[in-house]
Formats: C-alpha cells, structure tokens, sequence
C-alpha cells in the first residue's frame, strides 16, 4: 500500500514534528536538534513522494526504493505517536503538579529514561532515512498536490446519485420480465434465465431492477436475493438463501442435512423468485447440486444468474431460447449517460466542439456503463476547454478496451484521485467482494490509520464523510442506501472496482480467506474472511509474530445484519480463546482491532491495555463479557470503542474518564449495563454516545462512584442517537444535562425509572422541562413519564419527524402537536389517561358549521394509537398513510372523517376556484394505504349500525359506507362478503390498499 498511503503518513508525521518543535514540552529534553534533522530530511522525501508514486508503475527500482522508505515513514509514525502518546498518558495522571512529577519521576517511563529512548530511536530512523534519500538517483521532480480536484461543488450533486438510475435496459428488463411472468409452458418446476456480459455492463443493476419491479413483486413469494461470487459453495449458497426467505435468521453450525431441510421448508409449494448474482461455476455438476435442491417450489418458480462467463450462461439457462447477452449501450444512450456525468454547465453542451471531443473521449468507453461513469466523473472536474483534449490524447491515448481493459479505464479515474483518498479507496481492499460497507464504521476506520486530514472548520467524521461522498461521486461505490434522515448509511463496491483496489493496495493489506494464507514482508493491514476456530486462527496468527510484523489493522470482516443468528466459530474452550487475544496483544502498533468473530469470549485479557498505539477497538457482541479489564482505559490514543450487543456487560472501567481522546462509544444492546462511571463528560471529544443508564437506588445507596445524567453537560458534540435509561424524578439544576446545546442529536429517548406514586407528579414534570433537547431533533421517544401534563418545549421542536410516548399512564393531556410541520410519525402507546391532544373538549362538536375550525396534522403519514381507552379528542389526520387503533376510542377517527367530509362538502359549494385549489387536500383519508382496528368498544357509535351484530360485521358495514370516500375502491364491497376474511389486498385508483380488521 506505499503507493498510495506513504505521502500522507509523511504528510501527517511532518505536521506532528512541528508540532511538537513549537511546544516546549519537557518530553523534548535533548532531543530538538535531531527532531529538526529529521524534519528537513522527511521534508525533501515528501517532496518527491508524487513523482515517485507515478514512476513506480514503469520502474521497478523506484518500487523497490518506496518500499524500503515506507518502513521508515512507518517507523518516525509511530515515534510521534509515542511522544503524543505520553504527553496524553501525563495529562491524565490524578494528583496536583508534584504529586504528578513523583509519580512521573518514578514509572518505569520517567522523563529522563523516556528522552533517552526518543532520543535513541530519532537517530535511527534519521540515519535510516538519510541513507534512502541518498539512493535516489532517480531524478524524481519535486510536485505539490493539486488538491482542487474535490470540488465543493461536487457535493451539491451528490444527491441525484443516492439511487440508481439505469439508462438503456428498457427491452432488455422487458425480454426478462416475459419469461418470468409468463415462461410456464416449461416442464420443470423450476426455470433458469440468465444474463451474460463482461463486468460492467450493468448485469446486476438490470437484476435488480427487475427483482424489485411491481409485477415481479405480485407474482412471486418469496423473492431471494444471493450474492454466489467466485466461491460456488453448496452449503453457504443454501445458508444465503434461508438468510434472504427469514431476514437473515439461520441457526449456528448446521450440517448440510439441516440446510437442505430449513431450505425445503422456506420453498416448497411456493412460486418463489431467486436471484443468484455473479456466478462463476463453471463445473455442470455442481449446478445440478444446487438445482436439485431447489426443485421443491411450486410451477412457475424461477431463477434469475447473472454471470461474465458463457460457459456458465449455456450451463444454467434452461429457456429454448438464448440468454439474455449484455451488450454495450446505444450511442445516444452512451451520450446521455455521459452528459449526466461529466457536464457540469449546459453551456457546455451547447458548444459543438466540446461536444465532439466529449464524444471521441466517450468512444474508448466502449458503451460499458461503469466506464462511462468513471471517466465522466473524473472529467467533471477537469475544464473541457482545457483539460479534457490533453487528457483524451495522453493517459487516455494508453487505454484500450480488449480484455481487462476496463480495470485499466478504471485506473485512469483512480490516478486522478487526490492522495487521501487513494488510501481510503485501497484500505477496502480489506473487505471482501460484494460487501456491505457501514459507512460510518468505515469512516472510524479510515480515522484509526490516520487517512482523515485534520481541520480546523470541521470534526473528523464529517470530513470522513466528505470524502466517502467524493468516492461515491466518482463511482467507486454503489448501491448507496440512506438512513431515514437522508444520510448515506450502508454501500458496496463494483467487483471490478474491488479488483482495483486489491491492485493498488499492494502487498501491504491482504484479505485472508481460506485459500490465501501466504504473507507479504511488508504486510501492515490485514483481515479474515472465513470462519476460524481458535486453534486455526492462532496458527495463522503465529507467522505474524514469528517474523515481527508490524501490524496496523487486524479484524474480522463484520456481519453487518443479523449478529444474533451468525454462524459463528464453535469454540473448544475460554482458554484457547484467550490465547488468541493474548496473541493480538503481541502486536504492539495495532491501530485497529476488530476480533467480533470470536464473541463468546467470557474474559478479556489486562494485556488488552498494552496495546498503547491502538485507536479502534471492535467488541461488538462479545455476549458473554460482564466487565471490561479496567486496564483497557490505558489506551488514551483510543478513539472507538465498539460494545454493540455486550448484552450481558453490567459495568463500564472506573477510569474510563482517562480515555480522553475516545469519539466514539457505541453501547446500544448492552441491555445489562446498571450505572455509568463518574467523570464521563470529561471526555468532550465524545461523537457517539447511544445509550447513558443513570444508577438505580441501590448503586446510590452503596455509594458507588457513578455518573449522574448532568455527566452529559459538556457533551456538546454528541451526535445521533442518544437514549437516557433510569432518569429520576426528582432531577435538580444542577444535573441539567444540557440537551437543548446539543444541535447535532437526531434522536433522543427519555426513559424514566417508574415509580408510580401521585406525589411525584409535580417532580417529574418539572425533570422533564429540564430535559429540552435541540430544535434540530428529528426523533424523540418518552418512556414511563408519570406527570399528568407534557413538558412545553415539544412545540419547539420544528423539525421533529416521530414522536412516540410509551407508557406514560398519567399523562391527562398533550399539547398541540399539530403546529409541529414536519411531524410524520406518531405513536401513543400505553397512555391510559390521556383524554386530548391540543384540543379543547368542549370544541368536539360534529356539526358541520364547526368543522373549519379544527385544527389538523399537515404532515402526519403513520399514527398509532394503542391501550388509550379515554382519548376522544385530537387534532384531524385527513392525510395518514397507515393507521392502527387498539383499544381506544374511534372518537378520533370518526371526527376526522366526519370534519374533513363536511369539509369537502363545504368547500364543493364554494368558488369553482377556490373548490380546485383545495378540496384535493381534504379528500378524507384518501391516501390511507393500511388500517388496523382491534378492540373498539364504541364501534357501536359508527353511522347506520344494526343491532346485533358482531364488532368486526360492523366494521365491515362501516368500511362499506365509506367505500367512496376512504378507499376509493369498487370491489371493496364484495370483498368483505368472506366472513373468514382477516387481511384483505385490492386495488385503488393509485395503488393498493391494505385494510387489517384484527378480532
């Protein structure tokens, strides 16, 4: 990974230097001279590192120099890093400035002993980097990097490539969807279609627009998506497909008998769908394998194999007729996707010139829509006046597209990266093929090596982000999905943009599977992708040891999805185990550590705390670990700290107020967690802090060192989620959290301990109003408030999009939700007091004349409502989308339609204009898709009801009635004629309507 990776490191040692040159620190006794030395001489290194970078490629010395000086930059990195280190190590040290100076005087790291160390390893490393700067005779240039290749202007675009869009595929999806739909004259139950072409035409991009095309959806179930790739394993295969049927739920370790027999079952007699993407078996027979264990669906099944290899096309695809072959886009098609790319001003395309140069450059695409993407966007930000012609005639000029030439057009866009973003895009080398990336967790990653250049404007994470969406823009990932806030959450990468990255990754990162257990002298990043006992896994570890690798990286891959059903290793015993971690603990310049794969671990080892250099650190579902070693709060360097799914963790390190450069501390699904530690809102740099569970009374009463919720004070930078567990009633002043300062918190939860007592009412009213969170909030949940009224400052909370209260059974009244604008989402769970939601009672008249004045939901798409038996009035929702009501009044919902018929109906009588302009916006709930109803006991109330009939014939004579108005579906009548009938599908006008009827 030099080439991409060392001028960044130099980069970044270079500004550690001056750094600590312009401090006088006493860590720098006697050691200044030689620092400066050191500093000049990385200097001229780091001016020529560019020039070096490019003439690698074609000169295997300058390769071989490289190599040899990036164990050298590696080396003066982890020499700063210890000086910061220490100076962390001192800044967190209990006691004044000579209890300090004792204490400093006598550790086994002494200033004195310290300096001398330094000063030892200065001079090697500067002698070691005078010698390699000596054999360049390569006449390497002096270059400065041109970093105005990330525009800012890019960002505004990258909204348009969140979703995919796909150009030229109409008769191709058209041709595929035919044979899915209506193929059954075959005599199989089951029929293969298939889909060939080189990488890069779009194969699975065309898969997955049929596999979520509406007709696909209606016809098929269950639809399975699995990704084969280039290891046809029968077992993991039958594995991905029970996955794809139960979301992911598939016991641990199951022979292939059970597989077979789980798979059956979720097939069988069903006219289902698969999807088996990149496959590249070519053996006959073991296609047959997996064919015959998908035989038990019901006619009409089907299996769609995308594939580059036409020996695999003429294998699978079971139709008279050929396969679906993949060709090169149309020109026009070519042009449009192009255009889209690399045009950043119309005026551009209206001048003939560019145009035609735009199109000669578009010729050497050869129409493969993955090329087109890359070099388009890498000529977005070049001028066409007068870059795109020197780019076409020079690296351009050397790109052909006859066998993998692809990867070398792909190349093209990857040389034209900025540094810092060639290691980001080569550390995902350490992933495997078709892997979902957590973008956040990549980011931490990224943050772990030292890729992410500091900034004084911005925090680390945001810069991360910034320069994943450049990635993104560029095409190197795709496939982005978004959190519900609109930021991009997870991706993949093409698999021949992965090819790319593995190539210029070098022999410095290495995925390890079980096929590649050969490494590299100059391995520094290194992760496991296949399932390892913990004999094997210390076998493969022990090379590593043996011959003095100096690790940076060393994780599992992690299984995004689904931790609690993974297969995991079968683990012969704790102590095996703990070797391992012991052995991980040998390698003393990890800067990320990720070892999820072995988490029924019940101990971890104090040696854990040794690892000094380390700055990520993945413990995520070690389900078994109670506590961690309070040695691990030794790691100051550390800045994420993952515990997700440690559910049976019951205490956080005492000392966990050392940890003071820790960003992010991930804690959701530590169910078991009883108090936090004091002195946690000294750590200010603190992003990510998802779950804070103040002490119950027994920790109080014992006198435990424990933090109370105003820990939260300082944590102005907490950021995404936070849930506050255990809050009191009796919160004073002084522990007033601050929520309300916190701008960048998106979702907020409020539990309450319960204490049902009528004397607190007043107490936890006045807690709640202590606990305003910012106007930015977009999510807040309240969970066992006991006051009769709710805090004021929810109308201040603008932007909030879902609000649930659950169990708040004294709460009398909310206030008027209504005024919020973007509220979508409401959940009202449990309130058994509630009487109204910002309404006045006595304003519940159903006469017509009093309908305009009701106030009403703008915005409101979801609303439950369940065990609120006294709620008769609230504000109208004419515009849900899902409904679900639950022993509750239908006061409520009659009102709503009611008020907004009477509505309708008045505004029909006025102006034609005025009556255009707005009866569309008060058609009642005319855009409800689903409706629950169970336990209504005044559905006797609805209009029109006869006598003795039961609740659910009522419901059905009271949906009948408002057959025109609520679903606007003709055959709604004659649907509910089945009395056995409990879910009912039909068709409306626009789209399918869902009405649950639950008894």
């Amino acid at each position: 990974m030099a080439e991409t990776i060392l001028f960044t490191i130099a980069e970044g040692v270079l500004g550690e230097l001056g750094s600590f040159l312009g401090n006088e620190i006493g860590l720098l006794w006697g050691a200044k001279k030689d620092l400066k030395k050191l500093k000049s001489t990385m200097s001229a290194i780091k001016a020529v590192l560019l020039d070096a970078e490019e003439k690698q490629r074609h000169n295997n010395r300058v390769r071989d120099w490289l190599q040899k000086l990036e164990v050298v930059v590696y080396d003066a990195d982890d020499l700063v890093d210890d000086f910061h280190i220490e100076a962390l190590r001192r800044r967190v040290m209990s006691g004044n400035k000579l209890t300090k100076k004792v204490c400093i005087f006598f550790s086994s790291s002494n200033q004195l002993a310290f300096c001398l160390k330094m000063g030892h390893k200065i001079k090697q490393i500067r002698a070691a980097l005078d010698e390699i700067k000596d054999e360049n005779t390569f006449q390497l240039a002096e270059r400065v990097e041109d970093t105005k290749l990330v525009s800012a202007n890019a960002r505004e675009t990258h909204s348009f490539v969140r979703k995919e869009e796909v150009f030229g595929r109409d008769g191709d999806k058209m041709k595929i969807l035919e044979l899915l739909l209506h193929g059954d004259e075959t005599e199989e139950n089951i029929s293969i279609i298939t889909i060939v072409g080189i990488g890069g035409l779009g194969k699975t991009t065309l898969a997955q627009l049929v596999f979520n095309d509406a007709m696909v959806e209606n016809h098929f179930q269950p639809r399975l998506w699995v990704c084969v790739s280039e290891v046809f394993d029968l077992k993991v295969i039958a594995g991905d497909v029970i996955k794809s049927a139960t979301s992911g739920r598939l016991g641990q370790n199951l022979a292939m008998d059970q597989l077979q027999l789980q798979l059956r079952e979720q097939i069988d007699g069903k006219r289902y769908f698969l999807v088996l993407d990149d496959v590249w078996n070519e053996d006959p027979i073991k296609w047959l394998e997996l064919k015959s264990l998908l035989k038990g669906g019901a006619r009409g099944s089907r299996v769609l194999v995308t594939t580059r290899s036409e020996k695999v096309a003429m294998i699978t695809h079971s139709f008279n007729d050929q396969p679906i072959r993949l060709s090169g886009l149309e020109k026009a098609v070519s042009w449009s996707l192009f255009a889209k790319m690399a045009f950043r001003q119309q005026q551009d395309l209206e001048n003939p010139e560019i145009v035609d140069l735009g199109k000669s450059i578009l010729e050497k695409c050869k129409g493969i829509p993955l090329a087109i993407k890359t070099i388009g966007s890498l000529l977005y930000f070049k001028n066409p006046r007068t870059d795109w012609l020197l780019f076409k005639d020079n690296e351009l000029a050397r790109v052909t597209q006859q066998g993998d030439g692809i990867i070398a057009t792909l190349r093209l866009s990857y040389d034209h990266l900025p540094s810092y973003l060639k290691h980001c895009f080569a550390y995902c080398s350490l992933f495997p093929k078709d892997h979902m990336f957590d973008v956040q967790r990549l980011i931490n990653l990224w943050m772990a090596q030292g890729f992410i250049q500091a900034d004084q404007n911005q925090c680390l994470e945001d810069i991360g982000y910034g320069y994943f969406l450049d990635l993104l823009w560029r095409s190197f990932f795709q496939e982005a999905e978004e959190d519900e806030w609109g930021n991009i959450r997870r991706c993949k990468m093409h698999d021949l943009v992965h090819d790319l990255a593995i190539s210029v990754a070098g022999t410095g990162g290495l995925l390890i599977d079980k096929d590649s257990m050969d490494f590299s002298e100059n391995l520094v990043h290194i992760s496991f992708d296949f399932s390892l006992d913990s004999t094997a896994f210390s076998k493969s570890l022990s090379p590593l040891l043996k011959h003095n690798y100096k690790l940076r990286t060393l994780f599992c891959v992690p299984q995004f999805f689904y931790h609690s059903y993974m297969s995991v290793s079968v683990l012969e015993s704790n102590a095996a185990v703990t070797k391992c971690m012991e052995i991980c603990s040998e390698l003393k310049l990890l800067r990320a550590l990720g070892l999820n794969r072995f988490s029924r671990m019940g101990k971890l080892p104090k040696s854990l705390g040794e690892l000094k250099h380390l700055r990520y650190l993945d413990l995520s579902h070690f389900s078994q670990i109670q506590e961690l070693p309070n040695s691990i709060t030794k790691l100051q360097n550390l800045q994420t700290l993952n515990l997700e799914g440690c559910e049976n963790l019951s205490s956080l390190p005492r000392d966990m107020h050392k940890m003071v450069s820790l960003r992010h501390l991930v804690l959701d699904g530590c169910d078991s967690l009883s108090h936090m530690p004091s002195r946690l809102g000294e750590l200010t740099c603190l992003q990510t802090l998802d779950r804070f569970v103040v002490g119950a009374k027994q920790w109080r009463r014992r006198k435990t060192s424990i933090g109370e919720v105003g820990e939260l004070r300082n944590l102005h930078s907490l950021r995404g989620v936070l849930s506050i567990g255990g809050l009191r009633v009796d919160i004073e002043e002084s522990e007033n959290p601050n929520l309300q300062l916190k701008q960048h918190l998106r979702q907020l939860v409020l539990e309450f301990e319960e204490v049902d007592v009528d004397i607190f009412v007043e107490k936890y009213e006045k807690s709640l109003e202590l606990l305003q969170p910012h106007a930015n909030l977009k999510s807040l949940k309240v969970k066992y408030y006991m006051g009769v009224g709710f805090a004021s400052w929810v109308m201040s909370l603008v932007n909030l999009v879902k609000l649930k209260l659950i169990g708040c059974v004294k709460c009398r009244y909310l206030p008027p939700l209504h005024v919020l604008p973007c509220l979508q989402q409401l959940s009202l769970l449990f309130l058994d007091s509630l009487e109204c939601i910002g309404v006045d009672q006595n304003a519940t008249a159903t006469s017509s004349s009093s309908s305009c004045d009701m106030p009403f939901f703008p915005s409101l798409k979801k609303l439950w409502i369940k065990e609120c038996p006294k709620l008769t009035s609230m504000p109208l929702f004419p515009f849900l989308e899902k409904l679900v009501l639950k022993n509750t009044s239908s006061k409520p919902l009659l009102q709503t339609l009611t008020m907004t018929m009477a509505m309708a109906q008045k505004e029909a009588s006025s102006s034609s204009t005025s009556s255009a302009s707005s009866s569309s916006s008060f058609q009642s709930l005319s855009k409800l898709e689903s409706m629950g109803i169970r336990s209504i006991d005044d559905i006797q109330s609805l209009p029109q009801q006869e006598e003795n009939r039961t609740q659910s014939n009522q419901v059905r004579d009271w949906l009948e009635k408002l057959e025109d108005v609520v679903y606007d579906a003709d055959n709604l009548v004659d649907e509910f004629h089945n009395e056995a009938l409990q879910c009912t599908v039909m068709p409306g006008n626009k789209m399918r309507k869902q009405i649950c009827i639950l008894s």
